[in-house]
């Protein structure tokens, strides 16, 4: 070893502190040729699906988006601000409604929110043209919310149901439905 060391000039002190350096640069150069060699192949394999698979989620999307465009009940975000604005319409006029909120869950993974809607006033009688266009359109300006009851009663004294009064004038009770996933 003293040999090794006894003739060392500052050339050959150089040489072999670089021999170990070339050796770990070398190694590390192989390491990362490898590592681009599997990312090459992952981008070659996985991009193409990825791919496609952006494209239809995009398309799904922009279906979903326009399927709730002109939704109003998704504009509103408030569904009693949305009962009350379709009762005070033209052609409704149903007036000042009493919304009972309520919920219950049928089937997994799902939750049925209820509104029980009631005019303020137990003693207001409307026409059945009023009430029908009322029903309608919580339907029809909404794509998330169904009428699933409905209650008619004769508004008179000693008129039978199946009796059809003079001045067609009726009391109702509906129960609206918004179903929600609660899963996420």
């Amino acid at each position: 070893m003293k040999n090794l060391f006894k003739n060392m000039t500052l050339d050959r002190g150089i040489v072999l502190v670089s021999m170990p350096a070339i050796i770990a640069l070398a190694v590390s150069a192989w390491i990362q040729a490898n590592t681009l060699g599997e990312l090459h192949g992952a981008l070659d394999d996985e991009v193409p699906g990825l791919g496609r698979e952006i494209q239809q989620l995009s398309l799904q999307h922009s279906a979903l988006a326009a399927q709730i465009e002109g939704d109003e009940l998704v504009a509103q975000e408030n569904p009693n601000g949305y009962i009350r604005s379709i009762a005070a319409r033209d052609m409704v006029e149903i007036g000042d409604v009493k919304i009972t909120p309520g919920g219950k869950s049928n089937i997994p993974g799902t939750f049925d929110n209820t509104y029980r809607i009631t005019p303020a006033d137990n003693t207001t009688t409307f026409r059945r043209s009023r009430l029908a266009n009322f029903l309608y359109k919580l339907e029809e300006e909404s794509s998330q919310v169904k009428v699933t009851g409905i209650t008619f009663d004769v508004a008179g004294k000693g008129l039978r149901p199946e009796d059809l009064p003079v001045e067609d004038l009726w009391t109702f009770k509906a129960t609206l439905t918004s179903r929600v996933s609660t899963l996420q």
